[in-house]
């Protein structure tokens, strides 16, 4: 089956026809929480300061009380071993927190409060904002405002590594992590990737290094910066920012080439932000095909096309298809099992 949430409301939809199955009413408003997990043979979302849970058949089994910390829930869940991952943003005067939620019944294990307070975004952001971690064995990798990465015991929230990538925390980090088995991958809102060693038998970061997503770094500014994930097969990389879709090695983190967006009538870039990557490879025909949604109207999903040894690209628009539902977009593409 197919789920989806919106307006207080949780769908289940037969994925062949489209009939709605089933709709029940969440126990709390959405919002602005654009994300929910599987976990297992169940469902998670994220209802502001608090998470619910249902079965497969949308019955509700449990919601936690509030985090307290933040006013929003925007950060991508993440689940394994029986525990749900996530994390809280607030404005100014707040202070969000990540999270960790027994899935059996919805307690809260720990609960860790955001250290850096009135950085990174105009707004004054404190806390998660679109930041979904990596689970590395025993830890969980995950970036915040302010621009500091967290290397955190994940059995008790405890921090045991940091990494920050400005020295006056003026960069914040809207992306989820990525780790290819050596090295963690993250992007800031100012368009750059970074690539930061990390050792997953204590938690502990290397060197790291960066290199710019676009032509030029770009100011941190809601709807034109970057907050894409990068996503990786077989050493190349793939990212987007406010102007372009861009592939890079990671044996040496060297940019093989851009895609650069179309401009729309006020000769700016049509897409605004493109948000994370969903990428299918296609080993038959030794491709990949990378999809992308973004961050403005008709908020529709982007394609490209790559292969071995390619140096240039075509981002294919999908907007024609959808423009019937025009609305910015901050959610990801998903597959089915036939692709």
């Amino acid at each position: 089956s197919l789920y989806i949430y919106g307006e207080k409301q949780l769908k289940k939809i037969d994925p062949k026809t489209g009939a709605v199955e089933k709709t029940v009413n969440l126990a709390n408003s959405t919002a602005y929480n654009y994300f929910f997990q599987t976990a297992g043979d169940k469902l998670v979302i994220q209802e502001g300061l608090v998470l619910e849970a249902f079965d497969a058949d949308l019955n509700s089994l449990w919601v936690t009380e509030s985090m307290e910390s933040g006013t929003q829930g925007l950060c991508p869940l993440n689940y394994a071993d029986g525990v749900v991952y996530g994390g809280t943003v607030a404005p100014g005067g707040r202070t969000g927190c990540y999270f960790a939620v027994n899935m059996a019944d919805g307690s809260i294990l720990w609960k860790q409060e955001a250290e850096l307070v009135y950085c990174g975004s105009k707004k004054n952001y404190t806390g998660y904002y679109w930041a979904g971690a990596a689970i590395i064995g025993d830890y969980l990798v995950y970036g915040g405002e302010g621009g500091r990465v967290y290397s955190t015991n994940r059995s008790n929230g405890e921090i045991v590594d940091r990494y920050d990538i400005s020295p006056d925390f003026t960069r914040s980090i809207r992306s989820s992590v990525a780790y290819d088995g050596k090295c963690i991958y993250f992007t800031d809102t100012n368009g750059r990737l970074y690539q930061v060693e990390y050792d997953a038998t204590n938690g502990s970061f290397g060197s790291g290094k960066s290199q710019i997503v676009g032509e030029k770094e770009s100011a941190d500014s809601f709807g034109s910066t970057c907050t894409a994930t990068p996503v990786i097969y077989k050493n190349r990389l793939y990212v987007g920012d406010a102007t372009c879709l861009a592939v890079f090695d990671t044996t040496d983190l060297s940019l093989i080439y851009r895609v650069k967006q179309p401009l729309n009538e006020r000769n700016s870039p049509r897409y605004m932000t493109l948000r994370d990557l969903r990428l299918v490879a296609d080993t038959a025909n030794n491709c990949v095909y990378v999809f992308t949604s973004y961050y403005n109207n008709p908020g529709s999903v982007v394609l490209m096309k790559d292969a071995p040894g390619q140096t240039e690209g075509e981002l294919v628009d999908f907007a024609p298809l959808t423009k019937q539902w025009m609305q910015y977009n901050a959610s990801m593409p998903i597959w089915g099992p036939d692709g």
